[in-house]
């Protein structure tokens, strides 16, 4: 199924941007505005300590004096104050002597003395308020006598506008005199937290501004940046289909110093070097062809099925170790009663093997048409060939036995290839022969000499090369010439074709799964003439 992004790196960047710079910013920024808070805080404390140290002593004036208006003056000065709610005087039994805000002004002589002014001044929601709750909110709170301990509460002026909390801080009003200990009443001053909110208010909606541009900005730089990476890969990735495609000749266009380029350049590089792979294969296909082609024809140099010559019959097989191989066996008729079996080991193997045993065929088949008959002329012949034409490092082993059909005469000559092995039923034996020669083609000089035997009835020459007898199995034992003649001897009533089917199975069946290194090449020529009736 084709590949589908669910969630492209885009979108990734700009996800993981926004997170970082809402973390990076924001908590800072939160962090900024407790500490803007605490220090405004801080700040109303300090004032409202200067304002009670201020007016404390004025108003024990007052109090002894019995002089509000002394009193009002000073407090007049400080209540305009946009920060300042109200400031209270109360006697020393919680009774309001004076009260102020921004609206109003109240004393208690003023509410004895004329009670339809006090009720018009009392319209003021802030002192209608602060009278109403007068029972409920301050009486009773005896910590009130503890300096610069505010208590806080609810706004309780909602008609004006104003809005945050009310801090409210007292302090004792003591008698002028160091020597009068006695307390007088309480200086009552309230602040509201309206401008403290409000400062807090415009630095959080500028720190939202700030963040909101910044973040904008950062969104924007990552978009542009993500693309700078994302465009390159996406159009590697339509490059790689067009590759996927089939067309190895495209390229893709370098043009970025980073890793992108860095990709695009290796992939450039694997592209020209799968051109060169397939352009490679297709040439290994067309000599795996042509190599095909060639061990058909060199198959069909080498005779195939039995061949029988009365009481002769030769069957064979040669496996190469690769497409084509070195070994190499014939047949092939003398006269009318003689038959001619070869069989050769060219040295090396594949096509350099094959083409010197389709040369060894040449020269021997020329030699037999040309009426040559004898086999030590036959190799001598062929000898003078072979080192004409190759170089010395080529050369080929050969056995060559010329049999008689009806009699079993045979003449026999060897070439470097080794001992002639000779099954005699009557015996239940085998006979060797050796006739010292080196290989065809080492030397043009070199002499063959030949010997002679009689194959009775039942009887067989086994010809092999090396690589049936020096294979080895999965442990490294050698199949050897002892495995070979005890199977001949087990199975020496069978017809030639069948010996050398056996013999195949028997060695493949010991060499299992190990790989065949070497061309194997195997005839049987068994002799069982018909009988002779009286």
């Amino acid at each position: 199924a084709q590949f589908q992004v669910r969630f492209s790196l885009q979108w990734q960047f700009l996800l993981m941007v926004s997170l970082f710079t809402v973390v990076l910013a924001g908590v800072p920024s939160l962090a900024l505005l407790d500490f803007t808070q605490k220090r405004l805080l801080e700040e109303m404390d300090q004032r409202a300590a200067l304002l009670l140290d201020a007016l404390v002593g004025v108003a024990a004036d007052a109090i002894v004096q019995e002089d509000p208006l002394a009193l009002n003056d000073a407090i007049q000065r400080y209540i305009v104050l946009d920060d300042i709610q109200n400031i209270s005087v109360f006697d020393d039994n919680n009774r309001v002597l004076f009260y102020a805000d921004g609206e109003a002004v109240l004393t208690h002589a003023a509410v004895l003395q004329n009670p339809s002014l006090a009720a018009r001044l009392l319209e003021s929601p802030v002192a209608a308020a602060v009278f109403a709750s007068n029972r409920a909110l301050w009486r009773g709170h005896r910590y009130f006598n503890q300096p610069l301990k505010p208590m806080k509460c609810v706004e309780t002026a909602p008609a004006t506008g104003r809005t945050g909390l009310l801090y409210d801080y007292s302090l004792p009003i003591t008698h002028a005199s160091a020597a009068i200990q006695k307390q007088l009443g309480t200086l009552r001053v309230s602040f509201s937290t309206r401008r403290v909110f409000e400062s807090l208010e415009r630095t959080r909606r500028r720190m939202g501004y700030g963040l909101g541009g910044l973040l904008v900005l950062a969104l924007a730089g990552t978009f542009l940046l993500s693309r700078q990476i994302t465009v390159p890969i996406l159009r590697l990735a339509r490059d790689v289909q067009t590759v996927a495609a089939g067309d190895l000749s495209h390229r893709i266009q370098v043009s970025s110093r980073d890793e992108i380029g860095l990709l695009a350049s290796e992939f450039n590089l694997m592209t020209t070097a799968l051109s060169q792979a397939q352009k490679a294969l297709v040439a290994r296909a067309l000599v795996q062809r042509d190599l095909e082609l060639a061990a058909q024809i060199q198959a069909s140099l080498i005779p195939s099925g039995t061949i029988r010559r009365g009481g002769l019959s030769v069957a064979g097989r040669s496996i190469p170790a690769r497409e084509m191989g070195g070994d190499y066996f014939d047949v092939m008729e003398i006269d009318a009663k003689r038959t001619a079996v070869v069989v050769s080991d060219v040295s090396g193997k594949g096509v350099s093997a094959a083409l010197i045993m389709v040369m060894l065929k040449s020269a021997l088949q020329t030699a037999v048409a040309s009426g040559t008959r004898d086999p030590a002329r036959l190799c001598a012949l062929t000898n003078r060939l072979l080192h004409r034409q190759t170089s010395p490092d080529k050369y080929a082993t050969l056995h060559i036995a010329v049999i008689d059909g009806e009699s079993g005469e045979a003449v026999f000559t060897n070439a470097g290839h080794g001992v002639l092995r000779i099954y005699r039923r009557s015996e239940d034996l085998f006979e060797e022969h050796l006739v010292p020669a080196i290989p065809l083609g080492m030397s043009s000089e070199t002499a063959f000499n030949q010997e002679s035997f009689r194959l009775s009835p039942g009887d067989f020459i086994c010809f092999y090369t090396d690589g049936l007898t020096e294979c080895r199995d999965a442990s490294g034992d050698r199949y050897g010439w002892g495995r070979l003649s005890a199977y001949l001897r087990a199975h020496r009533d069978a017809g030639a074709p069948e010996l050398v089917e056996g013999i195949l199975r028997h060695h493949d069946e010991f060499r299992g799964e190990r790989e065949v290194t070497d061309d194997l090449t195997i005839v049987v020529a068994r002799f069982d003439p018909p009988a002779i009736s009286v």
